[in-house]
């Protein structure tokens, strides 16, 4: 099973376009990770 996140679901972030899918939720969350630092400018930790 895919799990997906999509940027602009969360709340604040309805202009942004990323969108990431991947075969686990981990996975799934480092690319999540990798953009909130590079496209918005926080530190997901």
């Amino acid at each position: 099973m895919a799990y997906t996140y999509r940027c602009k679901d969360y709340p604040g972030m309805e202009a942004c376009p990323g969108r990431f899918t991947a075969e686990s939720a981990e996975e799934v969350m480092q690319h999540v990770e990798l953009h909130a630092k590079s496209a918005h400018g926080e530190d997901p930790s």
